[in-house]
């Protein structure tokens, strides 16, 4: 079993069809700015056909204490989108594709608008290390004209 949560990489393998695969994970960011709790983070990853899958997250409860202004709590964006596992060749051993969207909710910490993004995932081995890169965009909706490009790289053994 491969799984995308808890960290920000995401694997280069889908789920098999008929399978669905129930992730979640907890994140704390500390920061000059303050603390943010991220509890939940649930992902449900669903097999469609061979390669694709079908990714809905929930909204997570988010916990934000600013170091200087009151607490606020609330739910934070669902998400939709898909996996789609691409030829690897001799750009890695595993390649997937993965396209989705921020689902606004009504909240205080929420975004009330949709979030596209897209990001590609490579994956290696090298006998018993694992290494997962992902490199993509997401729109930022707060403006309305611009978004950030992302970067990530997970090791494991």
């Amino acid at each position: 079993m491969t799984t995308d949560r808890p960290d920000f990489t995401e694997s280069a393998t889908a789920v098999r069809p008929g399978r669905v695969q129930l992730e979640a994970g907890y994140t704390v960011d500390r920061s000059d700015a303050g603390t943010e709790h991220s509890i939940g983070e649930t992902l449900a990853r669903v097999g469609i056909v061979p390669g694709t899958e079908l990714r809905l997250g929930a909204g997570s409860y988010g916990v934000v204490s600013p170091a200087d202004g009151p607490r606020r709590t609330g739910l934070r964006e669902a998400s939709i989108g898909v996996k789609v596992e691409l030829p690897a060749g001799r750009l890695a051993e595993d390649l997937a594709l993965l396209a989705g969207t921020a689902v606004p909710v009504p909240s205080d910490l929420g975004d009330e608008r949709w979030s596209p993004s897209a990001v590609l995932a490579g994956a290696w081995t090298a006998g018993a290390v694992g290494l997962g890169a992902n490199a993509g965009y997401a729109f930022t909706p707060a403006d309305g004209i611009g978004g950030e490009w992302l970067a990530s790289a997970a090791a494991g053994v």
